[in-house]
Order: C-alpha cells, then structure tokens, then sequence
C-alpha cells in the first residue's frame, strides 16, 4: 500500500491487474500541466516505441483494469494512447503544432515521486558489451548461469553461488566473463552483447532471478565510508574493486539478488527486450514499477541528463525534456519516484550511463475520453 494518506490515494492511478501497491499519480487540470515548449521530438524513435506498446496491449489478458481520479479503463486505452501519438506523430508538420495536440488530446498526471511532492529520481542504463568465453580458462573464471530447475538453488543467494561456488559443476554456466564486476553490470543492466574471440556476439538476455531483495552496493559503501554520498558512480566502484581485487567478491555480494540469464542469437542493431516483452527504443524507453505506473503509458520527462560522444567522451550535463514509454521495470526501480531510462549501448551509451543520477520530474499522458 502507498504511504500517501487516503485522499492522496483516491486520486491516484493505479493497474488492478498489476497487484501491489497503490500507484501515486495525481490528475492535473491546467495547474501544473508542461509547456512542452522546450521538449525534444524523436519522432522515429516515439513512432517505434508506440508499435511496440500495441504490440504489447495486444497480448494483455481480458479483465485487467487501469484506475485513475475515480474512473476505470480497460488497458485498451493505452493502445487508444499509442494510436493517438502515433496520429499525431504523423499529422504534425512543426513542434509547436505536436506539442499542442498533445494537450489537447491527452489527459496529464504527474508522479508524486519519492517526496509526494513530485520528486523523481533518474537513471540511465544501457546494454554493456562484454568479452566472453565459452569455457572457463586462467583469465575467463567467473560465469553466467542459466536458471536452475530445482527451486532450491534458483533460490539461493549472490553469496552462495558467487562465494560458495554452490552451482558449480552442475552444468549450468552459459558463458566466463573477466571478472566479478563483469558479471555484477550484465545482472544490474539486464541484458549485454558477448564478444567472442572468433567475432561471433551472442545476447545474454535475463531469464529470471533468485527472488532476494535487490540491495544498491553504492549506497552500502557510502554507509560504511568507503565513498561519500555524491561520489560514486559506476566508474569508481569499479576502479575501486580493481584496486581491491581480494574484497570484490565480499563487497558485491552484499546484494543478496542474482540474476540468470538465456543466450539468444544477436544482430546488429538489435535491442533487447523489456517487461513487456518488446525490443526496447533507446532514448524512448523507460523502466518505471509497474505497481505505480502503467507499463504501457506514455510518458513526459524532466530531468537533467549527461551527454556523450560517439567515442564516450563526457561531453557535459545538459536539460533534458523528452517523451518515452514504460516498457520494462527493474529490480532497482520501486516506487514512484524512480525511473531508469534506456540508451543503447556501445561507448557512449556507457558513458551516459554511468553518470546519470538526477532529480526530476514524470508525468503519464491518458487519451482523453471523447
């Protein structure tokens, strides 16, 4: 249940088919409603991502509802909101022209965050490309598991089977990678391209996990003043494990949830797939917690974001004001006030990834009912 009081949740949206907690966004009326005026318009990207969400709705069970201010709707109204993105989309000749049939199309409500005041926390991820290897050997040692038919050992935790080496030898390893830390990003992001020696690439896709908890190792460290809040990231945790190399195992472990994995064959140019079960669309594809928000619902964005070149040099921090749609969740994202934005992948997706953690704000876009 939300931790917002009773009349902060009779305004709230919320996906009854989804279980869980109350959701926590409240309408808006011309308070409080964006301009839009300074947004971004990726028209291809926004005309890919809705196909999927249709492709998404069509696949949802009969009797599932979306709740929100009092009203209730079948899920049939978020293919309704791709299909008018979509036309809209197309019909628009300037911004300016899109932007307004926004607002006169759609109905708006805004997350009321981690605060209740509206504060939402952003953070990017990306698909990593990592050097493997078929067979263990000196340098390749550490491996990615397929999930375990006996629930015993699906269910163990990151310390028995990376520590204790509990599913060693059951052969149910896909893949080596380098290192811990390897291994420790593919399960964070989800999904990575492998690179073998012969130029073959394989996506490593994630299967399941083991049910434990997700526990952030960034925020762990900064309790125990390995790091001071504001100068971690994903580059100096790693720096820091090098440097470490007898504590990695120790230190990554504390998060108790592991991930497994399926391999699939990869093309070029391919993403992989988000919750709902559709290639994700870099730069309009977002992981929200699907007990608040609808996975399926378009989405404006607010933020600050990092930017990079081709060749992953940081290029600065700049404001961001886009549209995406919640295609996928993650283990770290709970609550309505985080939202993890997908990039890509290759070097300049790593490196806005790794230096995006910002405030901001979400709002949800609903077709209004004629």
């Amino acid at each position: 249940m939300s931790i917002f009081n009773t009349l902060i949740f009779l305004m709230c949206f919320s996906v009854r088919a989804q279980g869980g907690p109350a959701a926590a966004l409240k309408p808006l009326t011309s308070e409080g409603i964006p301009s839009f005026k300074k947004a971004q318009w990726n028209k291809k990207a926004l005309d890919l991502a809705a196909k999927r969400v249709l492709d998404y709705v069509a696949q949802l069970p009969p009797g599932s509802a979306i709740d929100a201010g009092g009203r209730s709707w079948k899920p049939k109204i978020l293919a309704d909101s791709a299909q008018e993105l979509l036309k809209i989309n197309h019909e628009s000749r300037t911004r300016v022209e899109f932007f307004k049939a926004l607002k006169n199309n759609f109905e708006l409500f805004q997350s009321l965050g981690i605060d209740g005041k509206g504060r939402v926390i952003f953070s990017d991820y990306y698909e990593p490309v990592l050097s493997a290897r078929f067979h263990k050997d000196s340098v390749y040692r550490y491996p990615i598991y397929r999930l375990p038919a006996d629930k015993a050992l699906s269910s163990l935790s990151r310390k028995a089977i990376d520590l204790d080496h509990a599913l060693a030898g059951r052969g149910l390893a896909l893949a080596w990678l380098k290192s811990p830390f390897d291994v420790f990003d593919l399960q964070v992001q989800g999904s990575g391209i492998l690179e073998f020696p012969d130029g073959s690439e394989i996506l490593a896709q994630y299967a399941a996990t083991n049910g434990l908890p997700y526990r952030p190792i960034g925020s762990l460290l900064i309790r125990q003043g390995i790091f001071k809040k504001g100068k971690i990231s994903k580059d100096a945790l790693r720096a820091y494990l090098e440097d470490h190399p007898k504590k990695e195992g120790e230190i990554l472990a504390q998060d108790p949830r592991y991930v497994f994995f399926k391999l699939d064959p990869f093309e070029l140019g391919e993403e992989p797939q988000g919750t709902a079960h559709e290639p994700l669309v870099p730069g309009a594809s977002i992981a929200i917690d699907p007990a608040y928000i609808p996975l399926g619902a378009l989405a404006y964005i607010e933020t600050t974001s990092p930017k990079a070149d081709r060749k992953g040099r940081f290029l600065g921090r700049f404001k961001r004001r886009s549209f995406a749609f919640c295609l996928d969740t993650g283990g770290a994202i709970k609550g309505p006030g985080r939202v993890d934005m997908y990039v890509g992948h290759g070097a300049q997706a790593r490196t806005e990834s790794s230096n995006q953690w910002n405030p901001g704000k979400l709002f949800i876009l609903i077709k209004k009912s004629r």
